[in-house]
């Protein structure tokens, strides 16, 4: 039995290392010559080089980009803000109880106060006195019929207080 040759450099190759590419037989040395330089062909008639250059320098820029957003938002999370009090939405409770802390505030005022160097103890009790100040400030305007933005304002500023301690 005759071996095939290959149509390209003509010269004998095992049938199993034979290949076809338009038709024709081609052994593996010729069919990755041509793949290549029909590779070449193709980027540089389809300018594909600089539209990739331009495409990873436009990724590379909204990556950088984004990390500069995500740095920003990292740096204002760590910032210590006094949260706002927030007040009782139904009618009925506004007038017997117009600013408090919710939990997570209580939680927040806690770790902050903890890392600080103050015992949980101390920092417990402070929260504590905060609330039943607030309470008592509130009930001593209420008396003197003072309006209730004056009462959260004096409220949040003694929030602040503690918060800037």
């Amino acid at each position: 039995m005759k071996t095939p040759i290959c149509k390209n450099c003509k010269k004998e190759t095992k049938r199993k290392f034979l290949g076809k590419i338009r038709g024709t037989d081609l052994c593996k040395k010729c069919r990755e010559e041509i793949r290549l330089n029909h590779r070449e062909k193709t980027i540089d008639k389809a300018d594909i080089r600089e539209e990739l250059k331009e495409l990873t320098k436009k990724q590379s820029r909204e990556y950088r980009e984004a990390r500069k957003i995500k740095d920003i938002r990292k740096a204002k999370a760590n910032q210590v803000t006094p949260p706002k009090l927030k007040g009782s939405i139904k009618p009925e409770h506004r007038s017997n109880n117009n600013c408090y802390l919710t939990l997570q505030e209580k939680q927040g005022l806690f770790r902050i106060l903890t890392k600080r160097g103050i015992s949980r103890e101390e920092a417990d009790e402070r929260i504590k006195n905060l609330e039943k100040s607030q309470r008592e400030l509130a009930k001593h305007l209420r008396k003197e019929n003072k309006p209730m933005k004056e009462i959260k304002t004096r409220q949040q500023e003694m929030l602040g207080e503690l918060w800037n301690y």
